[in-house]
């Protein structure tokens, strides 16, 4: 039998081999040359890569961090394990002056120790070995052609030739530079568009690096994977999407970065003062700032996620992070209700209080020191301003001149036991720090405003201060909860009127005895956040029941053991209310008027928290995480009001939410395939 002989051309063997027409040429064989070679390799997309040098891996330049940005790529290359074998992870930095050490942080342990946030820890190792691993992972080692220094590029229509020094030529469909920042291609590219200079410093640029190869190869797999072969306009539009996608990414990298350069040169006397007294205060904001920054990073579409990436506790999440869509004006709008309804309050209150009976008894009171109510006094057990006229403001309901003004001031005011515990315990989040929710004023519409899902991407971000948890409940019970019992319900008047000086300072004694009760009591917040994120759960949920049950008893109380309706008990009279906002006289003394305040202050303050509640459960729907209806969250709110009170309500609902932050993951989030 004769043979036959075939011969292929370039394209035919190409395609027998499994590789497609479309051929991307490499400028040189650094870290984001080399991962994106090896990226396309697995993609079975043509390419060459040229290196100036004589050798790939040359042993040149220092060591290079790596964080979970570019831990995941290599890892998804068959790269990280070998890089683990040879290195240590970083668990603690210290701080140095004059010879003398003077701070110890460990917050890169939060990288370091299992669980890791994101699975992948923080590692120092050799640039050269990083480059001769990614090397080895090559299997078609004939692609990456070292003393190959490209001189010129010249795009023709549907091409790309790029000379090199040794006057050999290559031609492709993109040349794609990654030869440092005097090479030709960066000349080349700078003929085009402007580059921004910048100083990696916080170790992020070989990470940064890497990212960019990924993003690279997944929009040059898209192009060489196209059913027809793509023209030079539709290959320009889509690596356009390379800048676009990282652009945000790297702003968020290379600011942080140039004031660390600063921070560590001491530049001036601020960023002396700051490196020696401020940056040893911050805790964890680095590392938080980094993480917020890895959530959302790229990695290689077309290849595998690899398992270590789902065995932290922060889930990469590419709807995080820099360049993500903001929805802040939504959230502002979302928002504006809290402002509309403080706005009734205050045309309410400051109408009320400008009612000439009100006035006039209210005048007579702080003038002679002396509460008069149907012919008997008592005295006034302060005249210090505003104690004084807050004192006679309540004493309606202190002196029982008004019973239903007094039931529905005691359930009102030990429903607000467990919003100050959540306010507390918002106050004490990790996701928190530094932010002014800690003032409870701020809570509802500062919260709304900047405590979105992506705030508790890291499990430990959502744990609470554990000492914290801890004693918050003891320490409104004894600053809030036993004074209010006590002021309505002790036999003696005179004693009432006196504690309820002592109670109008709440919020202060409520942070006095909590400080002082944490102080005595041991905080592990800081190994938790590392080795147990819900260890704040435990106490949490036993806080929270507790005073919801004292609220549900507490309202009950209120209904069951008078003899009025939870109508006439909690809901103002709406002629009353309509007087007031036309600004019209109603002929309220101090009696009346202070019980249409104090009903329209209970109405407003569990609006706003139901609000608020609602806000967040449609950010848990907005992230999937919950499919629970609208309806039915309606139906369980109504008869759960009916039943137990709003407080109780609004502490169940919290706590709901509170479960679902520590168990569920957010829409986007990577996570093993079912």
């Amino acid at each position: 039998m004769a043979a036959i002989n075939t011969f292929l051309s370039p394209q035919e063997l190409l395609k027998a081999m499994g590789f497609t027409n479309f051929r991307v040429i490499i400028s040189g064989g650094g870290i984001a040359g080399l991962t994106l070679a090896g990226a396309l390799e697995k993609a079975k997309v043509d390419y060459v890569l040229l290196e100036g040098r004589d050798e790939i891996a040359p042993v040149v330049g220092a060591g290079i961090a790596l964080m979970a940005t570019g831990s995941r790529i290599l890892d998804q290359l068959k790269c990280f394990e070998p890089i683990m074998e040879m290195t240590q992870p970083i668990d603690s930095i210290c701080a140095w002056k004059d010879g003398k050490l003077f701070g110890v942080k460990d917050f890169p342990a939060l990288g370091a120790k299992r669980p890791i946030r994101t699975g992948y820890p923080v590692i120092i190792t050799d640039r050269h070995f990083l480059l001769q691993t990614l090397y080895n992972s090559i299997e078609d080692k004939s692609r990456i052609l070292p003393n190959k220094r490209v001189s010129r590029v010249d795009h023709c229509a549907d091409r790309v030739v790029v000379q090199c020094q040794d006057e050999s030529t290559y031609t492709g469909d993109v040349v794609v530079g990654a030869d440092g920042v005097h090479s030709t291609i960066r000349d080349e590219t700078r003929r085009h568009m402007d580059i921004s200079q910048w100083t990696p410093n916080t170790g992020l640029g070989g990470g940064h690096a890497i990212e960019t190869a990924a993003t690279t190869a997944n929009v040059l797999q898209r192009l060489a994977y196209s059913k027809t072969p793509p023209t030079q306009k539709e290959v320009e539009e889509a690596l356009q999407k390379v800048p676009e996608k990282q652009k945000p990414r790297t702003k968020e990298v290379f600011t942080p970065s140039n004031r660390a350069t600063r921070f560590e040169a001491l530049k001036g006397n601020i960023e002396y003062f700051m490196v020696l007294n401020i940056l040893p205060l911050l805790g964890d904001l680095f590392v938080n700032k980094v993480a917020s920054i890895t959530v959302g990073s790229d990695k290689i579409e077309f290849l595998p996620d690899p398992p270590t990436c789902f065995t932290g506790t922060m889930a990469f999440n590419p709807n995080y992070g820099p360049g993500t869509k903001s929805h802040f004006g939504i959230r502002v709008l979302l928002a504006l209700p809290f402002l509309l309804l403080a706005f009734v309050a205050r045309t309410i209150f400051t109408n009320v209080v400008a009612e000439p009976d009100l006035q006039s008894h209210l005048g007579q009171i702080l003038t002679s020191g002396q509460i008069e109510f149907h012919g008997q006094r008592w005295g006034l057990p302060t005249l210090v301003k505003p104690f004084d006229s807050l004192v006679a403001s309540f004493s309606p309901s202190l002196l029982n001149i008004d019973p239903l003004q007094r039931i529905q001031m005691l359930s009102f005011l030990i429903d607000l036991g467990p919003l100050w515990l959540i306010y507390t315990l918002e106050a004490y989040r990790r996701a928190n720090i530094f932010k002014p929710i800690s003032l409870p004023i701020l809570l509802e519409s500062h919260s709304k405003l900047t405590s979105p899902p992506a705030d508790y991407a890291a499990l430990d971000w959502r744990l609470v201060n554990v000492a914290a948890a801890r004693t918050a409940m003891m320490a409104i019970i004894l600053s809030l909860t036993v004074p209010t019992f006590a002021m309505y319900l002790l036999p003696d008047l005179t004693q009432r009127l006196s504690i309820n000086v002592i109670w109008q300072a709440f919020p202060i004694l409520t942070s006095m005895v909590h400080g002082f009760l944490q102080n005595v009591t041991v905080d592990s917040t800081n190994l938790d956040r590392i080795f147990n994120v819900e260890a704040d759960l435990p106490h949490t949920r036993f806080a929270i029941k507790v005073l919801a049950a004292v609220s549900a008893l507490t309202f009950n109380w209120a209904r069951f053991f008078s003899n009025a309706s939870t109508s006439q008990i909690f809901l103002p009279s709406w002629n009353d209310v309509k007087s007031v906002l036309d600004s019209e006289a109603a002929g309220l003394d101090l009696v009346s008027g202070m019980r249409l305040c104090l009903q329209i202050d209970e109405i407003v303050c569990f609006v706003s928290a139901y609000l608020w509640l609602a806000l967040l459960v449609h950010d848990l729907k907005e992230a999937e995480m919950t499919n629970t209806s609208w309806i039915q969250l309606g139906l369980c709110a109504g008869i759960g009001t009916y039943l137990a009170g709003p407080g109780a309500v609004v502490a169940v609902g919290w706590l709901w939410r509170e479960g679902i932050l520590a168990t569920k993951k957010a829409k986007g989030a990577v996570v093993p395939s079912k």
